[in-house]
């Protein structure tokens, strides 16, 4: 893809990859239907634990909530995840779809991921009646703040694994403040 999306063949694709066209077409009928593999496979890679086990405690919530921000955090750092998404900026013109496809494998994944937990920890009353999406959105918020652009500008680089956690661990002490019973 050093050539940019649009101008990057699938036969380019798969000559890279040491696989057939053929072969790559019976897996991916598109460029685009590759791409939304890597990300699918990039966003299996971080999982939460199950809603019913950290919903006995506060403190089992918030290990949950660091947990899964470092491990998100740290994930968009990657190399490749990075990558990704200044390919996506790059080709946003003239692949609006790529752009789409990056951009969906993000925030709202993770939103995803993290509404059933905090659905069962508000069931369980350890976070209060706030609606469930606006306390994802202030947890993600508070995560990520300006990281994302600065770190795909190169202004900054990917935090530590010590430096996510302690991101992780404030936004999900301040959420917890902030949306408590």
């Amino acid at each position: 893809m050093e050539r940019g999306y649009a101008a990057t063949s699938t036969l380019a694709i798969a000559t890279r990859a040491h696989v057939s066209k053929r072969d790559l077409y019976l897996q991916f009928p598109s460029k685009q239907a590759l791409l939304a593999a890597c990300l699918a496979d990039r966003a299996q890679r971080i999982r939460l634990p199950s809603a019913d086990a950290v919903t006995r405690s506060e403190a089992e919530l918030f290990e949950a909530l660091a947990a899964f921000g470092a491990a998100l955090l740290t994930a968009f750092g990657h190399p490749e995840t990075l990558a990704l998404h200044r390919l996506a900026v790059a080709e946003a013109m003239r692949s609006p779809d790529l752009a789409r496809s990056v951009a969906g494998a993000g925030w709202p994944a993770a939103a995803a991921a993290l509404r059933p937990l905090l659905d069962a920890a508000q069931q369980a009353r350890l976070l209060g009646a706030a609606p469930v999406a606006t306390i994802v959105d202030d947890f993600l918020a508070l995560l990520f703040g300006p990281l994302p652009l600065t770190m795909l500008l190169r202004a900054d680089a990917p935090p530590t694994a010590a430096d996510a956690l302690g991101r992780a661990r404030h936004a999900a002490q301040a959420v917890l403040r902030l949306y408590a019973p």
